[in-house]
């Protein structure tokens, strides 16, 4: 009976020290996947506020050097940013900048401006980014979340 006995604790224990092993395994994949996520999506959304603020820069230098932020008879309303002399984002570093968003960060895009006939030019801006979050700019100054900008007010909202 001592030897039977014996055997089944030795076996006892090594099934411990199994589901032990299995145990610790499923942890580590688990926090390993879960770091990876958290990891991906900071660096997007910084990238993006990085984006968006000199996309916003622009804007000013492009209204201050034209007199519009769109500098042309047309009202702007796209999802994509087109080569355009008569726009912030259609031109030099402005349309550098929204392209770069728009091929490097996946997510829809939103663009609003008034034509240069407005007594005041307006504009809005707006990209999607992960996990339903957007961010958001427009001739107001704001810059930050929003669930959405339009071509009545051109206001982020």
């Amino acid at each position: 009976m001592g030897k039977e006995e014996t055997n089944d604790n030795g076996l006892i224990i090594k099934m411990i020290f199994l589901l032990l092993i299995i145990g610790g395994l499923f942890f580590s994949l688990f926090m390993l996947t879960k770091s990876e996520k958290n990891i991906s999506i900071v660096p997007e959304h910084d990238q993006m506020r990085e984006s968006m603020l000199q996309l916003r820069t622009f804007a000013e230098k492009f209204k201050e050097e034209n007199g519009f932020y769109n500098n042309s008879e047309d009202e702007i309303e796209s999802d994509f940013c087109s080569i355009n002399k008569n726009n912030f984002a259609g031109t030099g570093i402005g349309h550098i900048i929204c392209s770069s968003m728009v091929n490097n960060i996946p997510g829809g895009l939103v663009i609003y401006m008034n034509n240069n006939k407005e007594e005041v030019s307006m504009y809005c801006f707006q990209k999607a980014i992960k996990g339903g979050v957007s961010l958001c700019i427009d001739n107001t100054g704001y810059f930050g979340e929003s669930s959405g900008c339009n071509g009545f007010d051109y206001k982020c909202h």
